[in-house]
């Protein structure tokens, strides 16, 4: 595993709803599956699932994510993954 691959799984590691739409042995997304479960989360879940996924996938077009209004809906726990992610970029 990367240095990148460790640091987003370490991010990820406090979202378990989210967490479980990746696989760390094959490093893979299952994105299908974390398409059809988007509408079940919460409102900061959905912005984290759609943060998580466009890191993960190096593109927003899959899983739209707008970080003003994502930094407007969700909690400071999650404000500061995005801001710390914004502050030092990588991906996976």
């Amino acid at each position: 595993m990367t240095k990148e691959q460790h640091d987003f799984f370490a991010m990820l590691d406090n979202y378990q709803r989210i967490s479980k739409f990746w696989n760390r042995e094959k490093l893979s997304l299952d994105i299908p599956e974390l398409k059809q479960e988007l509408n079940q989360l919460s409102s900061g879940e959905r912005h984290m699932a759609n943060f998580f996924a466009s890191v993960w996938l190096d593109e927003s077009e899959s899983f739209p994510f707008d970080i003003l209004d994502s930094l407007k809906t969700t909690d400071s726990k999650a404000q500061s993954v995005i801001l710390k992610w914004l502050i030092d970029p990588f991906f996976p």
